[in-house]
C-alpha cells in the first residue's frame, strides 16, 4: 500500500554494520547479562535503580547498535540525517541537490535552498557490497549526480 507522500516503494537499502555498532551491541547484551546475574546472585538491593539502569542502556545502545535502512520511494527518499536528529526522516527528491558514489559509500546532499524546503540534512551511507548497483539508476532518475570539476 502506497502512501501518499511518499508514493510506491521502489528499494529497501541496508548499510553495512560497522564495528562500532557491533561493540555497542556486545555492551548492551553485556549489560543485560551482569544485571541479571547479579539480581541472581546478590539478591535485590535497589530495584528501581538497577532496572532503571537497565532499561536506560538498553534503550541508549538499541538507537546506535542497530543500523537503519535506507528505503526509495517514488516521491522521495527515507533516511537517517546526523548529526542534527536521531531519527529517520522522509526527503523529496526536490529537497536533494546531488548525490555522489565512492566505491560503496552513498553521499547524499540536502538543499539549503528555504525555497526547496532546506534546509535538509545530508547523509553518508556505507553500502553493502553490490548495493550500488540497485541504488544508482534510482537516483540517477530523480536526483543530479555531483558535477566533477574539469
Amino acid at each position: 500500500m502506497a502512501s501518499k507522500q511518499r508514493g510506491a516503494l521502489l528499494l529497501v537499502v541496508w548499510p553495512r554494520v560497522p564495528a562500532w555498532q557491533i561493540g555497542a551491541l556486545i555492551v548492551t547484551l553485556a549489560t543485560i547479562v551482569f544485571v541479571v546475574w547479579s539480581y541472581i546472585a546478590v539478591g535485590e538491593a535497589h530495584p528501581f535503580t538497577r532496572w532503571g539502569m537497565l532499561l536506560f542502556w538498553i534503550g541508549y545502545f538499541t538507537l546506535f547498535a542497530f543500523p537503519r535502512p535506507l528505503r526509495f520511494y517514488e516521491n522521495g527518499v527515507w533516511y537517517l540525517q546526523l548529526p542534527t536528529a536521531t531519527w529517520t526522516r522522509f526527503v523529496p527528491w526536490e529537497q536533494l541537490d546531488r548525490y555522489q558514489f565512492e566505491g560503496d559509500i552513498l553521499i547524499l546532499t540536502g538543499t539549503e535552498s528555504t525555497l526547496k524546503g532546506g534546509p535538509v540534512g545530508s547523509g553518508v551511507f556505507h553500502l553493502r557490497p553490490g548495493a550500488r548497483s540497485r541504488v544508482e539508476p534510482i537516483l540517477a532518475r530523480y536526483v543530479p549526480a555531483k558535477s566533477t570539476p574539469t
